[in-house]
């Protein structure tokens, strides 16, 4: 079968034209240009259609809590049920039922932004009043639960310089006072997890409990929350919610040794940071200080001496920063000492005997605030922003750090710009877009065999992490909040350190390095066979995407080349294609194949996303009949206009007919095979017998390919695995198919792998044939192999016996007996 389908190529002609890298690089930053510039004019159009309704007077929005699932429509595009004639709010446990709403312009506006920009997701506008209105609407479980004020793109918004924070709460034995039958210990945690809840993975943070003794987080899994502030990723802000939740109340009020632990954590962050930051101290108490002073002092002496050493201790270590440290406190209650807890913030304790020590910088005021209602403790608290606002300057919309998306799109990133009135905070405005649209031309960037490209950002505190990249799962594929990855971690040369990464840094808008990169190439499933490396002299372009953070780069591996087959003419009729859906098409004598529905007439080809001309738009397109028929007619040449595919796609479509050829001449082999099949550099996946697959089933990124890659001219045979079509578990037996094969390089070692075939045998067929050939497998007295918990070790398995494996399965009507699990239907 292999022979007979790489003769087959053999006669075909292709056409080998070298990789331009400047081209290249070009038109994947014009691409991030053009989705970019899209998305933020959409976001644009929002914020002035909101800013120009400040003057009108809206109306009420129904509540997404009130919409049923079956009034709305499900959506690829947004992972759930919607309804895109209306929006819905979201309020706050404490929104303002008076507050001003969006009119329904607005509303216009957000469904043309809907039309007009298939990439953007969600749109929205979060309030100063607690109302969070969203377009389209949809249905959330609880009405009270959201509030955009705390959330993170609200705050990014507002604040844009990264922000290292140390809260700081009194869990003295006074914090167990009850205020409308809740402790105002309870009260207090609730506010600090709110304030964690706030900060994205750019901000960095921690939390200090005290009363005589200082407490920090010791039960999460990286010990170094003793002694430095943590990223504010969200499985650090669990862990820190976590620490939150398990504070108790208990001692006296001991303020020194709090200070200190606060600064030990900034400074000790400041060291291993270079970023510029905002450093901010959020210290909460509801009374006096208790630090221990002499015994000998009178009261009034007392509370002087612990004054002045408070404020010294301030002085001191901030000086040792700088002064770059700003205070806000914040008092609970009736019982605290106002004066000393405003000196703090304004860290001036020229009162107190300690002059000002402005030598090692301008002192940054902070700001006290005193909280007669515990219960308006989160809001206060939580709105610590408000005082690092820059929202009087900002005309750019930010770009939030990416995230998971609730509605499980992949991940995504918010592009936000607040509203003004009368230079007063109204809100934020804000477009969710995901990564998967946004990159998706470097994400399914696929020319050549050592030919890559990535993103990376290089600008703020995110310096280097990377957004995506071939060694990284694709946006989309995400399932969980992500993890910061420095592009230097997969990137690991020094060339690229100093050539690239460095130079990015500066002022200079694009470049080029050349020297010797490393590649990584799967041997088949990369956790389990691992991996291996290649060295390969590359040149690096990179360009900085004007407006954003980003830097796009193109690695171009010497001499490497794009191979188009040249051009294909198709039959006429369906004999050239038949497209997987099968459930979707009127094909006669349909059957069950291993409880799939499947054509047995001919193979049925799959396309992975890499071979459309808009992979996100075929990804969230419903498959209907007339697409699918406008694909049959393409493909079949029926029609030549191709709104879908990239150049080339249809000649490997018509090259591939001939395995139904080849396939029908081993009918009786066939029987024993659980699925034949070949995919393609390109994208195109053909399989006998036809059954559906998952849309997102990509046969390039499959561990029998990759390892057929892996082995070039060698027949390569799998472990036991989970077949996608259905078959169970199965053995793959895979051949690479090279542009050109001749005598002299029969192995095709040197040729350009075009294809993969593969055929999958049933386990119990495997079973039977290696008890056949090995009859010490028939013995009772020796332990069984069992293939569906072991993998087959190729080491046991000798080249005759893959040979005899081969021919028997393949080409002889003599075989174990076992039967075509198929029928009619």
């Amino acid at each position: 079968m292999f022979l007979s389908f790489q003769q087959h190529f053999n006669s075909l002609t292709f056409q080998n034209l070298p990789l331009d890298g400047d081209r290249l690089i070009e038109r994947l930053h014009h691409s991030l240009l053009e989705r970019f510039h899209s998305s933020v004019n959409a976001v644009t159009k929002l914020h002035d259609a909101v800013q120009s309704s400040m003057s009108s007077a809206g109306s009420r929005w129904r509540q997404c809590c009130e919409f049923e699932e079956d009034e709305l429509t499900y959506s690829r595009r947004f992972g759930k049920g919607i309804d895109t004639d209306t929006a819905c709010e979201r309020l706050s446990i404490d929104a303002k039922n008076d507050a001003r709403r969006l009119p329904g312009s607005v509303l216009d506006v957000m469904q043309r932004n809907y039309e007009e920009n298939s990439g953007i997701k969600w749109q929205y506008f979060g309030n100063e009043d607690g109302i969070f209105t969203i377009y389209p609407a949809s249905s959330r479980a609880a009405c009270d639960d959201y509030d955009s004020r705390y959330r993170p793109w609200y705050v990014e918004a507002l604040t844009p310089k990264p922000k290292n924070v140390v809260i700081v709460i009194d869990k003295s034995s006074s914090m167990s006072i009850q205020h409308e039958g809740r402790t105002l210990m309870q009260i207090a945690k609730e506010a600090a997890i709110t304030v964690v809840e706030t900060m994205n993975p750019n901000d960095k943070v921690n939390v200090i409990a005290f009363s005589d003794t200082v407490s920090m987080p010791n039960q999460c899994k990286d010990a170094c929350y003793e002694s430095q502030l943590a990223q504010a990723t969200p499985q650090n802000k669990e862990c820190l919610h976590d620490f939150i939740r398990s504070i108790y109340d208990g001692g006296s009020t001991v303020y020194s040794s709090a200070i200190e632990a606060a600064f030990d954590l900034l400074q000790a962050s400041e060291d291993s940071d270079s970023t510029d930051r905002d450093h901010v101290i959020l210290f909460l108490t509801d009374g006096h200080p208790e630090d221990a002073v002499d015994d000998d002092l009178s009261e009034g002496e007392k509370e002087a001496r612990r004054r002045h050493d408070i404020m010294d201790t301030i002085k001191t270590r901030n000086a040792q920063m700088g002064n770059k440290v700003i205070i806000l406190t914040f008092g609970l209650g009736n019982q605290l000492d106002v004066i000393l807890l405003n000196a703090m913030a304004q860290q001036d304790g020229t009162d107190f005997d300690i002059p000002k020590n402005t030598s090692a910088g301008e002192i940054k005021a902070g700001r006290f605030t005193k909280v007669a209602d515990p219960n308006n403790l989160r809001v206060q608290m939580a709105s610590y922003y408000n005082f690092f606002s820059t929202v009087f300057v900002s005309d750019k919309p930010i770009f939030s750090v990416p995230h998971q998306a609730a509605s499980g799109i992949g991940l995504i990133t918010t592009l936000a710009l607040p509203i003004l009135e009368a230079g007063k905070l109204k809100g934020v405005v804000g477009v969710d877009i995901t990564l998967q649209d946004l990159f998706a031309d470097v994400t399914y960037f696929h020319e050549g065999q050592t030919t890559y490209s990535f993103i990376y950002e290089v600008k703020g505190s995110a310096m280097g992490r990377t957004l995506t990249h071939p060694l990284m799962p694709a946006p989309n594929t995400v399932e969980e909040d992500p993890v910061f990855v420095h592009i230097t971690s997969l990137e690991r040369e020094a060339d690229f350190k100093e050539n690239v990464y460095k130079v990015s840094q500066g002022n200079v808008e694009n470049g080029t390095a050349t020297f010797t990169s490393t590649r990584t190439i799967p041997r088949g499933n990369s956790a389990t066979e691992g991996v291996d490396t290649l060295q390969v002299p590359s040149t690096f372009h990179w360009r900085k995407v004007s407006g954003t953070p980003y830097i796009v780069c193109l690695v171009l591996g010497e001499n490497d080349r794009e191979t188009f087959l040249t051009k294909q003419d198709p039959k006429g009729d369906d004999s050239t294609f038949i497209y997987h859906r099968v459930d979707l098409t009127s094909l006669p004598d349909l059957c069950r194949h291993f409880n799939r529905t499947a054509t047995r007439e001919a193979s049925s080809v799959k396309f992975s996303k890499e071979a459309f001309l808009d992979p996100n738009e075929y990804l969230l397109s419903e498959e209907t009949e007339s697409r699918i028929n406008a694909y049959t007619q393409y493909m079949n040449g029926e029609d030549e206009q191709n709104k879908y595919f990239k150049d080339g796609v249809r000649d490997m479509v018509v090259a591939t007919a001939k395995a139904d050829e080849i396939w029908s001449t081993t009918e009786d082999a066939m029987q024993y095979t659980a699925f034949s099949y070949i995919g393609t550099e390109n994208g195109v996946f053909r399989e006998y017998p036809g059954v559906g697959l998952n849309k997102n089933y990509d046969h390039t990124v499959r561990p029998w390919y990759e390892r057929a890659k892996n082995n070039k001219g060698n027949i390569t045979l799998s472990t036991p695995y989970e077949a996608a079509s259905g078959s169970g578990y199965v053995i793959t037996l895979a051949h690479t198919i090279v542009e050109r094969q001749t005598d002299a390089r029969a192995s095709g070692t040197s040729d350009e792998v075009i294809a993969v075939m593969g055929k999958d045998f049933s386990l119990p067929y495997f079973s039977l044939f290696l008890r056949q050939i090995y009859p010490k497998c028939m013995r009772t007295d020796t332990a069984a192999l069992s293939w569906t918990t072991a993998a087959i070790s190729l080491h046991t398995i000798s080249s005759l016996t893959l040979a005899a494996l081969f021919k028997m399965a393949l080409n002889t009507h003599t075989s174990p007996n076992s039967k075509r699990q198929s029928h009619r239907i």
